[in-house]
């Protein structure tokens, strides 16, 4: 991933999970860490970290950032979004109808995961104002 900004953002990874041992989805990471850049970071650099770690049967995978945040209203509606979604995609699945891939950044990737692991993929966003936003995913590990 490449993006220009005026300031310095860097980017630590930190893989503590056999990352040959697991297969997940492509582009999962990726609307997730631009989200950061795009709504973190308004004039001044920052820093974003990527984590990944085995949770028991789980892969956990863990993208911070110490920007801006998101007020609490902001953070609210975003889960009230989501989980409005959940139930969507659901009743959708049932009815045996066809899935819309239309939605952005986390919509998107959590629309995905969902219909891919079903109840066995969580999501957690945190975010505080002024002190950044953490999404961590949970993932089965599916062994290649």
């Amino acid at each position: 991933m490449k993006f220009t900004t005026r300031f310095p953002i860097e980017t630590r990874w930190e893989i503590h999970a056999d990352p040959f041992a697991v297969t997940v989805p492509r582009f999962i990471l990726q609307p997730i860490i631009e989200n950061a850049y795009k709504h973190g970071f308004s004039r001044s650099g920052g820093m974003i970290s990527v984590k990944a770690q085995s949770a028991g049967s789980s892969l956990k995978i863990t993208v911070e950032d110490n920007g801006q945040g998101m007020t609490p209203e902001t953070l609210e509606a975003l889960k009230k979004r989501l989980n409005f979604q959940k139930r969507e995609l659901i009743e959708q699945m049932a009815l045996g109808e066809e899935i819309p891939s239309a939605g952005i950044g986390l919509f998107n990737v959590y629309s995905r995961l969902k219909l891919l692991y079903g109840d066995r993929f969580d999501m957690d966003i945190q975010s505080e104002r002024g002190r950044g936003t953490s999404v961590e995913l949970l993932l089965p590990v599916e062994k290649t």
